[in-house]
């Protein structure tokens, strides 16, 4: 994979686990005639996803990312937080990826 986005976060499972997580963002590629991929990695929540297609390298960067917030919001509902790495002060889906709209 081709990063071109990426950010380190620990995530607190319920139980008070800490696991480092890594989000990653590839560059997106055209996989056929009609689609392209973007490859994703949440390295240590996920041990292998799979790339994300759209129409377009824009719509699979787009697609890709909201995989990620998913991702995350369904381990925040199973009880689990995540914080930044540095200050380890707790974070916010929308610290990270802005308010849905």
């Amino acid at each position: 994979m081709e990063v071109i986005a990426e950010c380190k976060l620990i995530c607190r499972k319920r139980n008070g686990e800490r696991i480092p997580v890594t989000l990653r963002l590839g560059k997106p590629f055209l996989s056929s005639d009609v689609d392209w991929a973007c490859p994703v990695a949440a390295e240590g929540l996920y041990q292998h996803l799979t790339n994300i297609h759209g129409v377009d390298s824009f719509q699979a960067l787009v697609l890709a990312q909201g995989l990620l917030r998913n991702l995350m919001q369904g381990e925040i509902e199973s009880g689990s937080t995540f914080h930044w790495p540095e200050s380890g002060e707790q974070m916010s889906i929308e610290d990270l990826f802005g308010k849905a709209l």
